[in-house]
């Protein structure tokens, strides 16, 4: 009976998909150089793009001295660039930035874009496309 749960249990872990489609749950997913267009309110709409992922966090398998950080730029309707931050924000040459959360207007409509996670955290044994995770709200 012991082995029949083992079976059970190693079959269920096996048959779960990678679905990277799904990793940020109900938040706007990206990945490197993907664009999306959302609607903001009626007809119009906006058009996102992550032309940045910039991943220097410490690896899950790694003791580091810090924990490091994740950078994310995302292109607004071809033109605009926001820059985002999770971690400890220390980029070269800019010293401390703090953006997970900004504050944009597209077509007259203001709105908020949060950087709620970038996914797969890295390891040091294998390299997957990271997903940066949105989330979009209308401004009132």
């Amino acid at each position: 009976m012991k082995y029949l749960f083992l079976f059970f249990v190693t079959l269920t872990l096996v048959s779960c998909s990678d679905d990277t489609d799904n990793l940020c749950g109900d938040y706007l997913s990206l990945k490197l150089n993907q664009s999306k267009t959302i609607a903001i309110e009626g007809n119009e709409e906006a058009n996102l793009q992550v032309v940045r992922i910039e991943d220097n966090r410490c690896p899950q398998d790694v003791v580091c001295i810090r924990a490091g950080e994740v950078f994310v730029d995302l292109k607004v309707n071809n033109n605009e660039v926001l820059n985002f931050c999770l971690g400890d924000c220390i980029e070269r040459n800019k010293g401390y930035v703090q953006a997970d959360t900004i504050v944009t207007e597209v077509n007259d409509q203001d709105f908020k874009l949060v950087l709620r996670a970038v996914n797969s955290y890295p390891s040091s044994k294998d390299i997957l496309p990271p997903t940066a995770c949105f989330e979009v709200l209308l401004m009132e």
